[in-house]
């Protein structure tokens, strides 16, 4: 029932998702239909499972629905064409919620437990919270103002009530049923109500009468109670007075000279609890499994007035169980007063609201998005609240209720409706408010919802697109600028017939497409008929476009008597990433220093690390350049472990191309380190070389050009990668290994020997340093880095050459990176990282030794790539002091003449190190490393003089015997 369907994805504020969002030491999984697992678990009543004992510790499995439910799913007490299917039923039967004590954040364990192959997914469980912010003869009627702006009191003249009664639940908090305003409101489960055999009360005999596996359940549910032992209650008292309140805007009793006057007609509310039992409490437990209880129980409408700002696939399959069901649900946007996706609001399947004020003005505090589907009155909304009390609450969880209830008017006078169709009857009459809310046009659904309308208006039209498929002029999931498009569109038809539909493409995008094609005829459409229109709206997109631009088309659909109905595509422009595949290995690249992925940690903004068309192999790959231990760029995980560093800022997005001699695939960016004390400033100039030529396919390069930017001498600059390697399900049974005598890093599954070695190699000539990290590590020598990856943490693994040689076999990342390196002001220098992948460690050093030099050879000398000092120097002298034997390094920046001489204190030439003249050279730019045997000098200190045509460098050499 949504108005927008998503390309790619759906962009949500990231202040308005954190970590408290959700549970912690809790995800939810479900597993793969051809599994065992999930049928152990429930056959053999299991609480853990073996295969992820060693992974996650001291962990617990229970069912994701109640039981109870799952297995009285086809026992609803509706007409048999409602039964929920086998199919669906065996789909939410397999999800399952792990709680578990390691310290891990559940979004990053989600995405981890992802790669296990008996799961087919796992997300963090999100907390869900309330949304409030408080001529009928009723004493408090003239309170009800949206009873007049919804037309609501002339709409029930028109309803036939004859007969008939609406069964609304109310999802929430709990009802007092003892509320002297909402006395006889109350839906009797009939199954639980009146004498059993033995002449004992049904409604408290502690038998399950109706065999739905709730007892006693004569009047809803308690899925909140504190008494979680018990198997909660049979009893929806109230904690907090939230549902209490929603509760009386539906169905409050009227004309009974008290109190207010609910919207429905005839309606019996099903009261479901899922708020616990403190009046102060407003989150919620247990809501999904409440929603299927409603849909069991014969609910012909739900009401949520709750949720969160997190999807989950779970909730989307239990809202599609419930709609399979035949029960219509409605639910509140939210009230962050912002532009941003709710749920359960925003699911496929749910009527999302809005609220507005008496004057239809979009509320300050409602949320506004492409998925809202409506809007109603929730501002100072007057109803009942616990006991035998009435006040006036505003938030989008008052403007749900209105809508629910409206929407109760509309399936008593269309008893034959689908629960689709209701919502679709809701939208289509609608009073349009676009024109006293500019700028919110599209985000506040078709208007408000109007009773009279509803009721009155004999031949409602509601054509919906149901579906769209992207056609890209070039077919590689990157939708670039000056790109051509073509949309082909499914449009469906939820009510009565109509004749000479049409359809207009336009754009409210800042940078305007070009539309080829912006006009279909899609003919005519018989009730509940969905068709697949000739021809596609084409376009081609503009050559201004910004990085990770979202291009909205929106569809209008006009009949032939003039009726318009709006609905919007979104579409990705110029992801800031590419993927490499032009041999073995594919990798993803970004603009701004990741590798792997984009958008840690929610890994959907790329393709990760593959070998041979495997799993993904890195779950995260990040840029880290350090100076000291306070000061360092990165966009690796940061100390909070659940989301990264984002230090480096976008100058040329990146780009790709296939290049035919030699034969390889190449990326391009740039970006620079924000400005910012704690990071000094430089630039990167970043390159990825893939080269598909037998022998060279295992292998993918990584290049970096570090490029000072200040005005400093920068003598200790260490530049390298963080890679969270994941060999197999979750990364678990992995080792990270220092290879002594190959100089290069691995990793591995130490279990399973089938699956492949990633292996990564220092390219250019300068020192290395690596640690090894087990993940879940908590001591001083092994940190860890589920707690949190701290500055002092990636400086003392950048910085500490060989730190740790080895991990445990665990879920296991490692640093590897080059330094220190020594860059003046504007200097250049070049560090390239090697990739390399086999099926065994065998294979890996194969390809390091046989071809890992010669396919980086193909991408020198480095031309305009190379590393270019800005002046002559004495670039780094190491080890200093020195016994032995001491390296120095060079920097030549111009075609000169010079010479490297050894001076004593006393100012005495001791040698004549290096006598060079380069004018007659073209290669002649980069860094020169010369190794200097000390055996003849004394202890003491020396001075080093680097001359040449234009400066001279001078460095003092610390001698210890």
């Amino acid at each position: 029932m949504k108005n927008i369907l998503l390309f790619a994805f759906i962009l949500i504020n990231i202040n308005q998702l954190s970590a408290q969002d959700y549970h912690l030491g809790s995800v939810t999984v479900k597993f793969k239909p051809e599994s065992n697992h999930w049928k152990l678990l429930r056959d053999n009543n299991l609480d853990k499972l073996i295969e992820l004992d060693s992974y996650l510790g001291n962990h617990k499995i229970s069912s994701y629905i109640n039981p109870a439910i799952i297995s009285n799913l086809n026992k609803s007490g509706k007409d048999v064409n409602n039964l929920l299917s086998s199919k669906k039923i065996n789909s939410l039967e397999r999800i399952f919620v792990i709680d578990y004590e390691k310290n891990i954040d559940p979004l990053i364990l989600s995405r981890k437990l992802k790669s296990f192959d008996f799961i087919e997914y796992a997300e963090p469980r999100y907390i869900h919270k309330i949304f409030d912010e408080g001529i009928p003869n009723d004493s408090l009627f003239d309170k009800l103002y949206h009873m007049e702006t919804c037309n609501i009191i002339e709409a029930w003249q028109h309803i036939d009530t004859a007969g008939k009664i609406v069964k609304i639940a109310v999802v929430d908090t709990g009802v007092d049923y003892l509320h002297e305003d909402l006395e006889g409101t109350i839906y009797i489960n009939p199954g639980e109500d009146g004498l059993d055999e033995n002449g004992n009360d049904k409604r408290t005999n502690g038998i399950d009468d109706d065999g739905n596996g709730f007892i006693d359940d004569y009047m809803g549910w308690d899925f909140g109670a504190d008494n979680i032992e018990a198997g909660f209650d049979n009893d929806p008292m109230p904690g907090h007075p939230h549902g209490t309140h929603v509760a009386g805007i539906i169905a409050a009793v009227k004309n009974n000279e008290i109190g207010i006057a609910g919207i429905g007609l005839n309606t019996k509310i099903i009261p479901v609890k899922i708020g616990y039992d403190s009046p102060n409490s407003r989150s919620l437990t247990n809501s999904y499994d409440g929603l299927l209880y409603a849909a069991i129980a014969g609910s012909d409408i739900i009401n949520c007035s709750w949720g969160s700002g997190g999807y989950s696939q779970a909730e989307q399959e239990v809202v599609d169980a419930v709609n399979e069901l035949g029960s219509l649900i409605v639910a509140a946007a939210g009230n962050n007063g912002a532009e941003i996706a709710f749920y359960p609001a925003s699911y496929d399947g749910v009527i999302s609201v809005a609220a507005i004020d008496a004057l239809d003005f979009r509320s300050s505090f409602t949320n506004y998005f492409s998925t809202v589907d409506i809007s109603a009155p929730g501002v100072d909304v007057m109803s009942t609240i616990p006991v035998n009390e009435y006040v006036a609450w505003s938030g989008t969880s008052m403007a749900s209720p209105v809508v629910a209830g409206i929407a109760g008017l509309v399936k008593m006078n269309y008893p034959k409706y689908s629960n689709l169709q209701i919502g679709e009857h809701l939208k289509a009459t609608a009073q349009n408010i676009d024109a006293i809310n500019p700028g919110y046009s599209g985000l506040l659904g078709t208007g408000k919802v109007d009773a009279l309308r509803a009721a009155t208006e004999e031949y409602p039209v509601s054509i919906t697109l149901e579906n769209y498929k992207i056609i890209e002029e070039i077919s590689d999931g990157i939708i670039e600028n000056g790109e051509r498009i073509d949309i082909k569109i499914e449009l469906f038809n939820a009510l009565n017939p109509v004749s000479d539909v049409r359809v207009f493409a336009l754009s409210t995008a800042y940078y305007q497409p070009q539309f080829i094609n912006d006009e279909l005829s899609a003919g005519n459409f018989a009730e509940l008929e969905s068709k697949i229109v000739d021809g596609t709206i084409s376009l081609r997109v503009s050559n201004a476009a910004e990085l990770n631009s979202t291009l909205p088309i929106t569809i209008r659909i006009i009949d032939g008597d003039g009726r318009m109905f709006t609905s919007t595509i979104t579409i990705l422009i110029n992801p800031s990433w590419r993927t490499m595949r032009h041999n073995n290995i594919a990798l993803t690249f970004t603009s701004q220093g990741n590798i792997a992925y984009d958008d840690f940690p929610n890994n959907n903004r790329g393709d990760g690390f593959s070998y041979n068309e495997s799993s993904n192999l890195l779950f995260e790959g990040a840029l880290m350049i350090a100076y000291s231990h306070d000061i360092l760029a990165n966009v690796a995980r940061g100390s909070s472990g659940s989301a990264k560093n984002r230090d480096f800022l976008i100058d040329k997005p990146i780009i790709s191309e296939i290049k035919s001699i030699p034969n390889h695939e190449y990326t391009y960016t740039e970006f620079n380190s924000r400005e910012d004390s704690l990071i000094s400033p430089v630039k990167v100039k970043q390159r990825g070389y893939q080269f598909s030529d037998e022998g060279k396919d295992d292998i993918i390069f990584a290049v970096y050009d570090i490029i000072n930017t200040s005005d400093k001498y920068q003598d200790s600059v260490y530049v390298g990668l963080y890679l969270d390697w994941d060999i197999g399900p979750g990364g678990s049974n992995n080792k990270a290994i220092w290879h002594n005598i190959g100089n290069f890093a691995y990793q591995k599954n130490i279990v399973d020997e089938n699956l492949p070695v990633a292996a990564v190699q220092l390219m250019t000539n300068q020192r290395v340093n690596f640690f090894a990290i087990d993940n879940d590590g908590e001591t001083e020598e092994n940190p860890g880095v589920y707690d949190g990856f701290t500055k002092e943490e990636k400086w003392r693994m950048l910085s500490g050459r060989i730190g740790r040689d080895s991990s445990n076999s665990t879920d296991a990342s490692m640093v590897f990176g080059a330094g220190p390196l020594r860059l003046r002001a504007g200097d250049t220098s070049r560090v390239a990282f090697a990739f390399f992948s086999g099926n065994s460690l065998d294979d890996v050093i194969v390809t390091k030794f046989l071809h890992l030099q010669n396919a980086y050879d193909l991408i020198e000398p480095k031309d305009d790539f190379a590393t270019n000092p800005q002046k002559n120097d004495i670039n780094l002298l190491f080890p200093n002091p020195a016994s032995r034997d001491v390296t120095i390094e060079l920097a030549i920046s111009d075609k000169s003449h010079g010479t490297l001489t050894l001076w004593d204190m006393n100012g005495k030439l001791i040698d004549e190190i290096l006598s060079f003249d380069l004018s007659n050279y073209e290669d002649y730019r980069g860094i020169y490393r010369i190794k200097y045997n000390l055996d003849k000098l004394s202890q003491g200190q020396y001075i080093l003089r680097f001359l040449n045509s234009w400066n001279e460098s001078v460095e003092i050499l610390n001698v210890i015997k």
